[in-house]
């Protein structure tokens, strides 16, 4: 049985320690829409997806990166660079959900989703 998404998402799950930076490895989908081209992009974090409250949210204009290689009017990749100061990682240690989602005046997508796990700091 084939499953056809009508979304363009992917699941990865990020990992980071409480109270420290939030700086994890590029984010590289291949291919694809041209993200850079989207107006807004926010990645909220929080502990069921039926939530109201959120735990960690970052935008376009505070921890979120995109950059789009085009070569021959084609996309090659998005770069999707997350960061999070210190102050904005002390969540309690566990095991949350997140999405990231691009949004354009008719358009929005969700391109990233999965568990988002804080592990408690030792030092």
């Amino acid at each position: 049985m084939s499953v056809v998404r009508s979304n363009i998402f992917t699941e990865i799950d990020l990992e980071a320690i409480k109270g420290d930076t939030f700086s994890p490895p590029v984010i590289i989908l291949l291919g694809g829409l041209d993200l850079s081209s989207f107006h807004e992009a926010i990645l909220t974090v929080r502990k069921r997806a039926t939530d109201i409250d959120t735990l960690l949210v970052l935008t376009l204009d505070a921890g979120i990166q995109i950059e789009t290689t085009i070569e021959d009017y084609e996309v090659i990749s998005n770069d999707i660079t997350l960061y999070a100061n210190y102050a904005d990682m002390e969540i309690p240690e566990g095991v949350y959900v997140y999405d990231m989602q691009v949004k354009e005046e008719n358009e929005k997508y969700t391109i990233l989703c999965g568990k988002f796990t804080i592990f408690q700091d030792v030092t």
